[in-house]
């Protein structure tokens, strides 16, 4: 089983980046954004935008790296 898992992650590699950012949206974003203190919509807009950025990354990490750091420099 986590054999024929890791060979369609190495065949698809960015759809396999777009399932790990979505399930550590679901499983760890969601549940930290809306049970902070601040704006929880925001929070999670964040959350989403920066996690969105994983699946590109293989593609043009330059640019990742450059859109994540504005985004956490615009949240802080």
């Amino acid at each position: 089983m986590l054999a024929r898992v890791v060979r369609w992650y190495d065949e698809r590699p960015v759809a396999g980046d777009a399932v790990v950012a979505g399930v550590l949206l679901v499983a760890f974003a969601v549940p930290s954004d809306l049970a902070a203190e601040t704006d929880p919509l925001a929070d999670l807009a964040f959350s989403a935008a920066l996690l969105g950025c994983l699946p590109l990354r293989r593609r043009a990490p330059v640019a990742v790296f450059a859109a994540v750091s504005v985004l956490c420099l615009v949240q802080l």
